[in-house]
């Protein structure tokens, strides 16, 4: 509402970044519990503010990745997953990342990049045959 964005204009960045971060997070929920688009879509939005704001950490990009499938935007929500991969790297984010791209794209290049990265950092193949 319009009161609660007053209030976060006076508060600090690192606050602002947290406040549109957790918003994002009850409206993620809410569009999994409802599946109606209004929810995700609010998510994605709040989500987009904590980002400009400074915000760019690897659950963020997760919880974002979870809104943008909720509307079914598969592309998205992998790009997400694979900037959490890039925030904070282990073989299972990578692992979810290739995943997601051949959810959007059986034929994915960028699937098959993460795929011999994560042969080179981690020693393992995620989604290989």
């Amino acid at each position: 509402t319009l009161a609660a964005l007053d209030k976060l204009q006076g508060l600090p960045e690192e606050q602002k970044q947290e406040a549109y971060y957790l918003r994002g997070l009850c409206s993620t929920r809410l569009g999994g519990m409802t599946g109606e688009g209004v929810h995700w879509r609010a998510a994605i939005s709040t989500f987009t503010e904590a980002e400009e704001l400074g915000l760019k950490t690897a659950t963020l990009y997760e919880n974002w990745s979870t809104a943008y499938k909720g509307s079914s935007n598969y592309i998205r929500a992998a790009q997400c997953l694979r900037r959490a991969y890039e925030v904070e790297p282990t073989a299972e984010r990578c692992a979810r990342a290739v995943e997601a791209y051949l959810e959007a794209n059986p034929q994915s290049q960028e699937a098959e990049e993460l795929r011999k990265e994560c042969g080179i950092r981690f020693g393992s193949d995620p989604g290989g045959e």
